[in-house]
């Protein structure tokens, strides 16, 4: 069942309804960890989640937590993928995960969803800059939205 709420009015004098926010959970409750190095990267590919975006959410929020923190200078972004992970475009921005311990979460700040990611996808999270240390995530979340407000 889809949640919807009211908000504001519909211009007619009525409500506009809008879906409510929903919260994608990638990974919760267990470390997941990997050695990237260097290069963009994806993260653990036994990791992909698929999402129908087709419901069209236009603001996005990329939630982290560690166990570790990233190397220096490290980065992490969600990717899509419309082929099943054949090729994969960006869906977020880049968040530091150099600091992700001290900070307990980073996040991306809301953002735009990309138009042509608005099907039944696969999203999964690529890492930059890692030197082959160890990186741990023990939380991955993904909030979506149909408010435009957020992004203002």
């Amino acid at each position: 069942m889809t949640a919807f709420r009211r908000i504001g009015s519909g211009g007619g004098g009525g409500p506009t309804i809008v879906q409510a926010a929903q919260s994608v959970p990638m990974l919760a409750g267990q470390a997941v960890s990997a050695s990237p190095n260097g290069a963009l990267v994806e993260f653990a590919a036994n990791r992909r989640y698929r999402v129908d975006l087709s419901w069209g959410p236009v603001a996005g929020l990329l939630l982290l937590a560690g166990n570790d923190n990233g190397p220096a200078s490290s980065t992490a972004r969600l990717r899509y993928s419309l082929d099943g992970g054949g090729s994969f475009a960006d869906f977020s921005p880049t968040v530091a995960i150099d600091g992700m311990v001290a900070a307990g979460t980073v996040n991306t700040g809301w953002f735009a969803v990309p138009e042509a990611a608005l099907h039944d996808v696969w999203l999964s999270l690529f890492v930059l800059g890692g030197n082959g240390s160890s990186l741990a995530f023990s939380s991955i979340a993904l909030e979506l939205s149909a408010n435009a407000g957020l992004l203002s």
